[in-house]
């Protein structure tokens, strides 16, 4: 492991106007990145541009640097810009690709008591091999915990909760694939807004195995119990 880097001199950090430059570079067996940016304002209202890199030959290395478990799936390569100003973080210029997947766009979240997170993807293409982190085929039905046979990528989510009723979230997706193996299985177009406990989705448009679906959907949470309204075409 070997880390190395350089700042700007001491006379920028105190200068009330002057950015302080920050460069810094990590190398590992199993994975490499570099940062590099400024900060501004440190003594008055600090605020963080920089331009980010990391490559690695697993997503699990990654993984094991920040504490989370992800599946051991690679080559991985993640680029994009990072905007720190008060409570606002922003992800720009997002590129992060994980064996043939690679996911666009940006991020943005308010960080607060009530969050409020927006995403935005540019054409991307996900394979749901790479997010199954193992060998298994496609095809092949694996058991949960209640010994049901489940070859699911994507879990239960529950919908209702204080989290839901708190969040403001806005999500765009602009021809968003999904695919397994050779196939692509649908695309998705469209928005999805959750304010004040309401999950409001549409106009969402997709295409699944060459059948073209358009859906408008109210899932509301703030009552009790929820309600949904729903039109599929």
């Amino acid at each position: 492991f070997t880390a190395q880097g350089t700042l700007g001199a001491l006379e920028s950090l105190l200068a009330e106007k002057k950015p302080w430059t920050i460069e810094a570079s990590v190398e590992m067996d199993d994975a490499h990145g570099k940062f590099q940016g400024a900060l501004r304002k440190p003594l008055a209202r600090p605020g963080l541009e920089a331009s980010f890199t990391a490559h690695g030959r697993e997503l699990a290395t990654l993984g094991a640097l920040t504490g989370i478990e992800l599946p051991a799936r690679g080559p991985v390569q993640i680029a994009g810009q990072l905007t720190l100003a008060g409570p606002n973080v922003k992800l720009s210029g997002l590129d992060v690709t994980v064996a043939r997947s690679r996911v666009r766009g940006a991020i943005a979240w308010q960080k607060s008591d009530a969050p409020r997170v927006r995403i935005q993807l540019a054409p991307s293409r996900v394979y749901f091999e790479d997010l199954r982190g193992d060998s298994t085929p496609a095809a092949a039905p694996r058991a949960d915990r209640s010994g049901v046979d489940d070859a699911r990528v994507i879990p239960d989510i529950p919908l209702v909760g204080e989290g839901l009723r708190q969040a403001s979230i806005e999500v765009t997706l602009d021809h968003l694939e999904l695919a397994d193996a050779k196939t692509v299985l649908a695309s998705l177009t469209g928005q999805l807004r959750v304010v004040d406990g309401r999950l409001t989705v549409g106009p969402f448009r997709s295409d699944v195995a060459g059948a073209p679906i358009e859906a408008r959907l109210v899932f509301d949470a703030s009552r009790d119990p929820a309600t949904l309204d729903a039109e599929i075409d």
